[in-house]
């Protein structure tokens, strides 16, 4: 038997079309939000009403933090934006400069938290829980890498090969959210992927 594969887009429109037989007084969510939530909450391993409540409930505050990191990434870009850097090359130089500056500040931050993460708080072996300075860290990167993607779009001033790294980027660091273990592991590649770069 082979199974049936969906995009995670697929299954919110495929939920949206089941019959919602709830009365209309007290209803604060849709169905088919609530149902993804259930379905990814029953992927990490949650069987209980209440682990998934409360995995809904964790979720829900980085979720929050995380849009509130992106809007202080594109924030920062216009306030970078408005510094006058003209270049010879045209405009489009001129764009990715700029948020090359952006890119700089979040590379050297980011490296500078993952090591005193590693200096400070290191532990022996693989997959431990994920503290929660290392949980920040995966959320700082992944709002910048959203961010990223959201201006290397809108300027048109990255490939296909920029992208589809954002998007591993950004997939790999959420499951470590997610899963809520592993980000030791990431750090390590942070740290030595910050100092080849």
């Amino acid at each position: 038997a082979e199974g049936v594969e969906y995009d995670s887009g697929s299954v919110f429109e495929r939920l949206g079309q089941l019959t919602n037989i709830r009365k209309a007084r007290g209803k604060r969510f849709s169905l088919e939000s609530i149902l993804t939530i259930i379905v990814m909450a029953k992927m990490c391993g949650e069987d209980r009403p209440s682990a998934i409540a409360d995995w809904a409930k964790n979720h829900q505050e980085q979720i929050l933090k995380l849009f509130f990191y992106i809007i202080l990434w594109i924030l920062f870009y216009f306030i970078i934006h408005n510094i006058k850097i003209d270049h010879k090359k045209g405009k489009k130089f001129t764009l990715d400069t700029k948020n090359r500056i952006v890119s700089i500040v979040h590379a050297s931050a980011v490296f500078l938290f993952s090591l005193y993460d590693y200096l400070y708080f290191h532990r022996d072996g693989c997959g431990n829980v994920n503290s929660e300075f290392q949980n920040f860290i995966m959320i700082f990167s992944i709002s910048y890498f959203i961010y990223d993607t959201i201006v290397c779009i809108y300027f048109d001033i990255s490939d296909i090969g920029m992208l589809f790294h954002h998007i591993f980027v950004i997939l790999s660091m959420y499951s470590v959210l997610v899963f809520n273990n592993t980000a030791e592991e990431i750090i390590r590649a942070i740290i030595i992927g910050e100092i080849s770069n």
